[in-house]
This record gives structure tokens, sequence and C-alpha cells, in this order.
């Protein structure tokens, strides 16, 4: 499946001491849609969660959840070898979705950073990546507002490159296939998208300064979530 979009930077935040520090820029890709400008589709493949044993349970903290965007990834607090599933102690590779959190709360949940959970693990037939199933407070408790991490600023875009003026002035667009499966097809997940966000490379580069800069074209292939 090819897909265009463009490609931003922004300031890369850490967090240190309990505050937010610039670290460098870092890229990503925005307004993705087929070519052409053609509207994305999820197949019931991508969709469709296998729980080997949804009663098994694992501990870990969040290393990060992006608010706005609905997505993070969780820190097993132990090694976690479960029907194929290898992780370390540590290592920030279990996906969690905000339609994975067990929530209280009347609004939209998120996961602030460090704060420690339960899970379970699921996996998906198109998918790389384990995700954390059915995710709450440990001992089972639901996540409440007080466990919600901020949403973080909006992103600003190039209202040039967007929206009625998308591929006018000169402003192109990449054409990137990437191989989903499924017969229907299938979309750009988060995890794609952060995959793409630390690739770098060329095409259109914007900063919150302003400052806009022209490189290459870059293909990238093969993603899944």
């Amino acid at each position: 499946m090819e897909v265009e979009y463009y490609l931003g930077t922004r300031k890369k935040l850490i967090r240190r001491g309990g505050k937010l520090q610039e670290k460098g820029e870092q890229t990503f890709a925005a307004n993705v849609t087929g070519v052409g400008g053609a509207p994305l589709s999820v197949s019931q493949d991508d969709l469709n969660k296998t729980f080997p044993d949804r009663s098994t349970r694992f501990t870990g903290t969040v290393k990060f959840f992006q608010a706005r965007a609905g997505y993070g990834f969780i820190k097993p607090s132990s090694d976690i070898d479960f029907e194929g599933c290898k992780v370390k102690a540590g290592d920030a590779k279990i996906y969690v979705a905000r339609e994975d959190i067990k929530s209280s709360a009347s609004t939209c949940p998120s996961l602030k950073d460090d704060l420690e959970v339960e899970f379970t693990l699921y996996k998906r037939k198109n998918a790389s990546q384990w995700g954390a199933g059915d995710v709450t407070l440990p001992g089972g408790e639901p996540v409440g507002e007080e466990n919600f991490g901020k949403m973080g600023p909006k992103r600003k875009f190039n209202k040039g490159g967007f929206g009625k003026f998308r591929g006018k002035g000169g402003q192109k667009m990449m054409a990137v296939p990437i191989m989903m499966g499924g017969a229907g097809g299938g979309m750009m997940m988060p995890m794609q998208m952060m995959q793409m966000m630390m690739g770098g490379g060329g095409g259109f580069k914007k900063s919150w300064g302003g400052k806009k800069s022209w490189g290459n074209k870059k293909k990238q292939t093969n993603f899944s979530w």
C-alpha cells in the first residue's frame, strides 16, 4: 500500500528531574493519506486481537504515553517469556493504546510517565509488536484521572502545505509503499508513525520556530503494527 505524507520536525523533549528539557529535534510524518489524498482504511485483520491467556497478568511502568495520539509503551518489571513474546525487564517494547486502558473516569484515559501498571498481552495478526491489554493499576484497580498524563501542546503544521493548499506552492508530498497485509488493505497505526518519526530523512521539514528546509525524498517500507 502506498501513502503520502509530509515530513516535519519538532523539538525533542526528555524528562530530567521531573522537568522537560529540549534535546535536539525529532522527525515525524504528518497528514498521512493514500496517494492523491485518499483516506486510509483499516482492515479487520488489523483490528483483531488474540489473547493467548487473558488471565495471565504482568506488571510494568509506563515509559511514555502520547496523550493526544493515544498510544505509548510500557517497560515490564521482570523478564517476559510468554507464548513467543520475549521482552527483558526495563525494555520499553510493550505497546499500549488508549482503548486498552481500564478507567473509572468519564474522560478519555491516558497514562502518566513512570506509572506502575498491570496488564495482559495480546497479538495482532499483522503486527510484529505485542500489545498490553486490560491495563489497570496494580491489583486490578481502574486507572483514575489522577493517573492521567498531560495532553501536551498541539502540533503546528505549515498552513501552506496542508488543507486547501495541500500539494501547492511547490511543496511536494512523498509516496511511500507500506506493507500491511489483509485483503482490505490497512492504515498506518501509531507504532508505524513513531518508527517514521525516528527515521529522519529528507523531504519537507518544519521546526516550531517557523524555519523550513528541503531535502531529498526518502522511501520507507515494510512497517507493521
